[in-house]
């Protein structure tokens, strides 16, 4: 068991604590992390945005997602896992928070961040 692991099951949710096959997840969620004093960079699958790509119990999410869930419960239906560290492959649960889209939006607004934020900077 990597020190990633036992980090993680530290932070670990009790709903995924009792799950039966919440240790291969873990493992293999552990396995793709690049700790640092600050981050947890995912170094798996990426996809738009450099934001990761993680597959659990067959369905194809974003780590951050599952670390999320992993450590602080469920994610409501239609929320968003904002990173406060604005970078996209962090997965430390620390960094990670379940807003609605709409508190997502002001937070991407408010840093200037988002789908038109570079035509807004020019």
């Amino acid at each position: 068991m990597s020190f990633v692991h036992i980090r993680f099951l530290l932070y670990c949710h009790a709903e995924w604590r009792s799950a039966a096959d919440h240790v291969v997840y873990l493992d293999r969620a552990a396995s793709r992390v690049r700790e640092t004093q600050g981050c947890w960079y995912w170094t798996g699958g990426t996809g738009t945005g450099g934001y990761g790509r993680f597959r659990v119990r067959g369905v194809l999410t974003g780590p951050h997602r599952f670390i999320h869930e992993v450590t602080k419960g469920p994610i409501p239906a239609g929320w968003d896992v904002h990173h406060h560290c604005d970078t996209p492959a962090c997965i430390f649960p620390g960094h990670l928070e379940a807003l609605s889209k709409q508190e997502h939006s002001q937070y991407r607004e408010r840093d200037d961040r988002g789908r038109f934020a570079s035509r807004r900077r020019e």
